[in-house]
């Protein structure tokens, strides 16, 4: 079993939405560590509220996605959150 040095995130993709943006979008996204992670709809929903929520307001939802999946998936990579199959 490896050591991680926080715990797992409920939300990861949320998480690092929230961090990029200021606010958490509200949608439920539990376990979702990339855009994939989430049904059709949810993906256009939550690419809808993040252009709409975007911050320089010429920044695009697919751009805080990207960045947020970036987030997420170096913290995996450098151990510091469980990758989502891990076991804990």
């Amino acid at each position: 079993m490896s050591t991680y040095t926080y715990r797992r995130p409920e939300n990861p993709l949320a998480e690092a939405i929230e961090s990029i943006i200021g606010e958490r979008p509200p949608l439920e996204t539990a376990v979702a560590y990339q855009f994939n992670d989430l049904s059709q709809s949810d993906q256009s929903w939550l690419q809808d509220w993040c252009s709409d929520q975007c911050k320089p307001h010429w920044g695009t939802g697919l751009g805080v996605i990207e960045a947020a999946e970036l987030i997420v998936r170096l913290a995996v990579e450098n151990a510091n959150i469980p990758a989502k199959d891990a076991e804990d």
